[in-house]
């Protein structure tokens, strides 16, 4: 399971939180862009956030490197995953 992490600025009419960074957990960008629009749904077709990254290109940034964004760390993880309970 790949790491995607979606940044905030300091717009909160917009974005959910000021400053941070939401870490979404899933096979492909695709996925968590829809899983992290579940949680925070998108605002007038826009993803309520400032940046997204993969993890690759996280670790290169000053937040990925400093673990503050605006002064403030991570703010929630979501994780994306299905648990197969009867596959009959």
């Amino acid at each position: 399971m790949a790491k995607f992490y979606f940044t905030y600025g300091s717009d909160t009419d917009y974005q959910p939180f000021n400053g941070g960074w939401t870490e979404v957990k899933a096979e492909t960008m695709e996925q968590a862009v829809e899983a992290f629009c579940i949680i925070h749904p998108r605002k007038n077709k826009v993803i309520p956030c400032a940046m997204i990254y993969s993890e690759e290109v996280w670790k290169t940034t000053k937040t990925g490197m400093t673990g503050k964004n605006f002064g403030v760390g991570k703010r929630e993880t979501i994780e994306l995953k299905v648990k197969v309970i009867n596959s009959k």
